[in-house]
């Protein structure tokens, strides 16, 4: 005899799945139209830091350049 209490759980997942489905499609149209996604603040900061590195690219020695590029995407643990 099978166990009621896997099957709930299994449609619970199908059901988050489709969930996730909508979101992504909707997110994808929304980037298509040309919107920005929301962001959190460190994102954004993350970006505004790598725009600065990259615009002195001719300013600066390659190592520099890199090491400058890498402290943006150190984890935050």
């Amino acid at each position: 005899m099978l166990n009621s209490s896997v099957h709930p759980t299994i449609w619970k997942f199908i059901t988050a799945l489709q969930k996730e489905e909508r979101v992504n499609r909707l997110k994808t149209e929304q980037l298509l139209a040309g919107q920005e996604p929301p962001s959190k603040k460190i994102y954004r900061d993350k970006a505004k830091n790598l725009k600065k590195i990259l615009s002195t690219y001719n300013s600066r020695n390659r190592e520099d350049y890199l090491r400058g590029i890498a402290h943006n995407f150190q984890l935050q643990i």
